[in-house]
């Protein structure tokens, strides 16, 4: 699934090694690490308004042509937490390293309208990065930057999935064959769902059910998850979810369904940051309530306001 881009305007990332005049307390118009972070935690705030756009990352949303500003930091190996989520316009942010790969990228995280960015939990290999402060579509603003220590989180639970980190043997609509994991009311699945280099691995699952079947999930990484029709053909999605960040939870309920085969996927809501061997597994569990035909007052059990209500309608119908 190669549907991440950088994009490069005019001479683009030719420029890098030129140096361009930075205003205080602002990102630098090029990644050409003129805007050094020395230390975590740091924080810093600018405006993107009247910046240039130089590229983009998706994470999961289309191309943008949003300002953007740059930050580098340098270390020997660790998790960050990268915060947008206090700046005043729709933000996005993603990290490159110095080959300009995308290892990490947040679009909708936090903020009190879901708008804003974070990365609370990504992993950093020693070497070089650029933080880059963007926007979704043409967004631009003021923004409040902070980087810090990332947190670290552990999904206890034992590997039922039996998919090596790497793989992807349960790609359902994106195999060919079409191949899916098998579930049944109740259970509960722990795996991974690594995202590195522009792919990653979702997870289908099919269950037979009805009634109120609820989809829910703790991940060390940031996923989406979906309840979906069970035709390749025509997908249809029918519930979703996510937990907007790394070391989250996140639910999603299809109330009164028929009687059917269904399909519960889960992926990362990006496609880079989270390789095999950093911390990207995850619980999930399906639960399924069957509807009381007997519960006439809606109360969650058969009693006497049911007699009630049968006696109440007693006589011939109408």
């Amino acid at each position: 699934m190669a549907d991440l881009r950088i994009m490069k305007v005019g001479a683009g990332f030719a420029l890098v090694a030129m140096t361009c005049t930075v205003a205080l307390g602002e990102g630098s118009e090029l990644p050409d690490l003129s805007v050094v972070i020395g230390g975590l935690p740091y924080s810093d705030s600018g405006d993107t308004s009247d910046n240039s756009h130089e590229a983009d990352a998706i994470c999961p949303f289309g191309p943008a042509s949003s300002p953007d500003v740059y930050y580098a930091y340098t270390t020997t190996g660790e998790t960050v937490s990268i915060d947008l989520c206090s700046s005043l316009y729709d933000t996005k942010v993603f990290v490159l390293d110095t080959a300009f790969n995308v290892v990490g990228c947040s679009d909708d995280a936090c903020g009190s309208d879901g708008f804003k960015s974070a990365l609370p939990s990504l992993a950093l290999a020693a070497g070089t990065y650029h933080i880059t402060v963007d926007g979704w579509s043409g967004s631009s603003g003021a923004y409040n930057l902070t980087v810090s220590a990332g947190i670290s989180c552990d999904v206890n639970c034992s590997d039922t999935e039996g998919e090596p980190c790497g793989t992807d043997t349960n790609g359902g609509c994106n195999s060919t064959p079409n191949v899916f994991g098998a579930l049944s009311c109740g259970d509960t699945v722990c795996g991974n769902a690594w995202a590195d280099a522009s792919s990653r691995d979702t997870e289908w699952y099919q269950v037979s059910a009805s009634g109120d079947i609820t989809w829910s999930c703790d991940a060390e990484l940031p996923v989406n998850i979906f309840i979906l029709n069970n035709n390749c053909a025509a997908i249809t999605l029918l519930a979703q979810g996510t937990t907007g960040a790394s070391c989250g939870s996140a639910s999603c309920t299809l109330v009164g369904a028929a009687s059917d085969t269904y399909v519960m996927w889960l992926g990362c809501t990006g496609f880079a940051g989270f390789p095999c061997g950093t911390t990207n597994d995850y619980q999930a569990t399906v639960d399924c309530d069957l509807p009381c035909p007997l519960d006439l007052d809606g109360s969650g059990e058969v009693g006497f306001g049911d007699v009630l209500l049968i006696l109440n309608g007693w006589g011939p119908c109408p």
